[in-house]
């Protein structure tokens, strides 16, 4: 029974870790699609790693099989797929020889960005706080990928105009990372409706954007995003 109860445990505290690694690989598959110029496998690919880095936090939590490990295992596939991987996203889909020095500095600022915000959130991890301060990493990174089809489905765009968007775009999300801005989280163990309005508000205007919008929703969303965060109880 001892061998059994010892072998069920680190089976429950596996779980966890084992999505996380689906995060990582994800991550980095959906680099090597960016840098083949396969922009949708690897806009695929990020939002399966989004997923999964919220299925880790929410298995981790309902099996109790949080660890030193495991959290530290987060930070760096959340490193590889919302830090490197949405940073070589951009560089990648704005590639321009003309604008090349602009491009690797700002999406280098977004991934200096992201790696100081995993930081700063690893070492904060055990303060308990209904809203997250800056903007998390997987949302940034499913900010740069609507975004990025959203300037590529604008025709009437050209493509330095297109580079000029992604650039402020970059050192914008970087800055909104690393500031301490209450930011929406959905890590909640209240559901009630007079203390997350801001959430499903945002979560209405998400879906109404999508559906009536399409991708061209994206700049409501992100702006939704922000504008709802404002009303958090800090």
């Amino acid at each position: 029974m001892y061998i059994y109860r010892r072998i069920q445990n680190l089976m429950r505290k596996s779980i966890p870790n084992l999505i996380t690694l689906l995060n990582a690989l994800c991550g980095w598959l959906a680099i090597y699609y960016s840098s083949k110029g396969a922009f949708d496998y690897a806009a695929g690919l990020l939002v399966i790693a989004a997923v999964f880095d919220f299925l880790d936090g929410f298995l981790a939590k309902r099996l109790n099989a949080f660890s030193k490990e495991g959290a530290l295992l987060d930070s760096m596939a959340d490193l590889i797929s919302f830090g490197a991987a949405p940073a070589l996203f951009i560089l990648f889909r704005f590639e321009s020889l003309d604008y090349f020095i602009p491009l690797v500095i700002s999406s280098g600022f977004l991934f200096a960005c992201a790696l100081w915000r995993l930081v700063r959130y690893t070492l904060r991890a055990a303060e308990i706080k209904p809203y997250f301060e800056g903007m998390p990493t997987p949302a940034m990174t499913l900010s740069v990928v609507g975004t990025s089809y959203f300037l590529t489905s604008l025709t009437s765009l050209e493509h330095s105009q297109e580079v000029l968007v992604a650039v402020v775009l970059s050192v914008i999300l970087g800055l909104w990372m690393i500031s301490k801005i209450p930011t929406l989280s959905f890590k909640v163990n209240e559901w009630s409706f007079s203390e997350n309005w801001q959430r499903y508000s945002f979560v209405t205007v998400t879906v109404l954007g999508f559906v009536f919008l399409g991708i061209s929703g994206m700049p409501v969303v992100l702006g939704a995003y922000l504008l709802f965060s404002l009303f958090l109880k800090s």
